[in-house]
């Protein structure tokens, strides 16, 4: 009797030529290209149920044409991951041999789509977090996927589960249909062998048209993708391994698009201030800055809190009131209100704003060996000028590289985990509640000392999803509820800014605050208006009563600004290197500024109004104007061609020579090659 396992499935050309019908090994990689097609096809619907409602206009035609675009890229991705296995799968070998190796192959296949679908689910947990599809992440997983995987099943108790129990029943599945198939050939004559290995080069020549992304004369790359001007559509037409096999294997000529004298010409002219000199060839953004000062007599205090978003900040222009002390302090300070995250994650934000070197495509430095180069950040230029240096940190080092990167960078104390407090405090998911931050930043600030004092405080709370019990207690319950749009971040964000009106109220009674420069800013945006204008703006406010009166600018600035911006409010004289200005003295000239972004898989450029999406392809870039049109649905990149072609030229400078410079180890020189830290009077 014949069993359903042992009745060989008919392909439809062996009732034309049985000698040509596809063999087993054949059938079982057309198997699962499909399957690996299908999954990618509901990833994507997946990411339309979280995300389709951050769309700006989505229509059928819209999300039709997405699904084309995207199937595109789920092709050219599943034919790169199955192309290394179409050659064992189709070796010549005899009956038993052949048999035992494609055995053993279609287990390593089902444990391969395992790995594969966790990854693209992954990141549509991911993009909440980031507004973009993963590149270096899953490498992260390799070091800390024990604190991944907590973050994510923390900040998701019920989706994470039962998305992993979809992933195991869907492979589960695909095993069980695998089995049906019968592994060996029909015969052990040589022409079976034959035609085994010619199904075998026709499935290569099919998979690398498919890696092309079909007939075309350019390979597929990210930026085709861009047929929109929504950016959530763009990003869903994406397929997040294709993304992650782009970094993977980064093509470094993409930072070689402009001509290296030109380039940094290019970045010279837009940082360099009036007057100011480059004094050293080798490393070209050294420079003398123009103060008087030899000593610091200030403390700066620089806030930066994970995830503030200025569009949900009533100084901002938000109604809702989620910030009333923070608002309160930008009124009696310094605003600027077109400033913006250099990149999308902490490590972007941190290393920008200390190290004033803008984020980078691909790996963030702060998890790459980059970090060990020469820098010059602002902790070491203070410690230099006689200042302690001090960074509390309410998040979990292993997650941004964090404690070396801080050694490295100057700051001599580092508190963290565990939090020094008696009784000792629990750490959450994300970190310690900022609460307990605040408190001791104002313990550490107290404490007397004959040096003026730098001290960072990066918080961790509005990186989470629920507001603290003990302040919920406190308060009678969550002050906005569920008909409130983005209700649990400002929850978050009340909770927040309350910590940091404690703060003040405490600090106001200490002899600290009346010689002290606070900075109010943040690493990133939480990213929930995915436009790009929106999407990195985040806050600066300087808070000095005694030395700055209130003022609100237009001027355009980001994180490399922070460096030289609080040299000169410290009126130093110094030696540095920075991408940045101090945004005080381009205020004051009335010029527009400007903001280099990396944007994920693309880079920007803003200036005065207008904000450009360069896509690092020979497309043309994509153009907004910010103030204009809000909603940034309309291209003026095809009206202002000049200003496209200049921006973009601008832009691509500052990628290419930021990343020379990092790479070639030449933002500054070695310790003991430089001929002094800070200059003296006479210089």
């Amino acid at each position: 009797m014949i069993t359903p396992a042992d009745q060989k499935p008919r392909f439809f050309l062996s009732s034309i030529w049985p000698g040509i019908s596809p063999p087993a090994s054949t059938r079982l990689m057309l198997r699962f290209f499909i399957l690996l097609l299908l999954f990618f096809t509901l990833v994507r619907i997946l990411f339309y149920a979280l995300y389709g409602g951050l769309a700006n206009h989505l229509n059928l035609p819209i999300l039709a044409r997405s699904f084309l675009v995207g199937m595109q890229f789920d092709i050219a991705t599943t034919a790169y991951l199955l192309f290394p296995w179409i050659l064992p799968m189709h070796l010549p070998f005899t009956r038993d041999r052949g048999n035992r190796l494609r055995r053993g192959l279609t287990v390593c296949l089902i444990i391969f789509g395992i790995v594969t679908s966790l990854i693209a689910v992954s990141d549509c947990i991911y993009y909440a977090n980031a507004a973009k599809r993963i590149s270096y992440e899953p490498l992260l997983f390799l070091n800390i996927g024990d604190k991944l995987a907590e973050f994510a099943f923390g900040e998701y108790p019920i989706l994470m589960p039962f998305l992993l129990a979809c992933v195991l029943f869907y492979w589960g599945a695909a095993g069980y249909w695998f089995r049906r198939i019968p592994i060996s050939p029909d015969h052990s004559t040589a022409f079976v062998r034959v035609r085994i290995m010619c199904w075998g080069l026709l499935l290569i020549g099919l998979s690398l048209v498919g890696i092309a992304g079909g007939a075309r004369s350019t390979s597929l790359r990210i930026g085709d993708a861009y047929f929109s001007n929504d950016i959530v559509v763009n990003h869903a037409s994406l397929n997040p391994v294709f993304t992650f096999l782009q970094h993977l294997f980064e093509d470094r000529e993409i930072y070689n698009v402009m001509p290296p004298e030109a380039a940094l010409e290019t970045v010279r002219a837009a940082v360099a201030a009036p007057g100011e000199q480059f004094t050293d060839e080798r490393y070209p953004l050294v420079r003398n800055f123009a103060g008087k000062l030899t000593g610091g007599s200030y403390n700066v205090v620089l806030i930066m809190v994970e995830s503030l978003t200025a569009s949900f900040m009533g100084t901002y222009g938000d109604a809702v009131g989620a910030t009333p002390n923070m608002d309160r302090i930008a009124s009696r300070g310094i605003v600027f209100e077109r400033f913006f995250s250099s990149g999308s994650r902490s490590s972007h934000g941190v290393f920008a704003t200390l190290f004033s070197v803008p984020a980078q495509l691909g790996s963030p430095v702060m998890h790459s060996t980059l970090i060990l180069h020469n820098f010059r950040s602002l902790a070491q230029i203070l410690q230099d000028h006689g200042y302690e240096t001090l960074f509390i940190y309410g998040g979990v080092y292993e997650f941004t590289n964090a404690h070396g990167v801080l050694k490295h960078g100057g700051f001599e104390t580092i508190i963290g985990e565990p939090l020094p407090a008696d009784p000792p405090i629990a750490r959450k998911t994300w970190g310690f509640d900022d609460e307990h931050m605040f408190a001791r930043l104002h313990h550490e600030l107290s404490k007397p000392s004959d040096k003026p004092r730098l001290a960072v405080l990066f918080t961790q709370n509005l990186h989470g999803r629920d507001v603290p019990q003990k302040f919920l207690k406190l308060k009678g319950g969550q002050k906005y509820g569920q008909e409130t749009p983005y209700h649990s971040y400002y929850n978050l964000a009340f909770y927040t800014d309350w910590c940091i009106g404690q703060f003040f109220a405490d600090a106001r009674e200490q002899a600290y605050f009346e010689n002290t420069i606070f900075i109010i800013t943040a690493d990133h945006t939480r990213h929930l208006i995915p436009n790009l204008y929106q999407n990195y703006r985040i806050p600066f406010i300087l808070y000095a009563p005694r030395l700055l009166s209130p003022a609100r600018y237009n001027t355009v600035g980001s994180q490399p600004d922070v460096l030289p911006t609080v040299l000169g409010l410290l009126n130093l004289k110094t030696r540095y290197a920075s991408f940045g200005r101090d945004l005080m003295r381009v205020a004051a000239r009335n010029e527009p500024g400007f903001a280099y972004l990396m944007l994920g898989d693309s880079i920007g450029w803003a200036e005065g109004p207008l904000i450009l999406q360069d896509l690092l392809s020979e497309s043309s870039p994509r153009l907004y104007d910010y103030i204009e049109n809000p909603a940034l649905t309309e291209n003026y990149a095809s009206k202002q061609t000049e200003i496209a072609r200049l921006y973009r030229s601008k832009a691509r400078s500052f990628m290419q020579i930021s990343r020379q410079l990092l790479d070639e180890n030449r933002i500054f020189p070695p310790g003991f090659n430089r001929p002094s830290s800070h200059l003296s009077e006479k210089e």
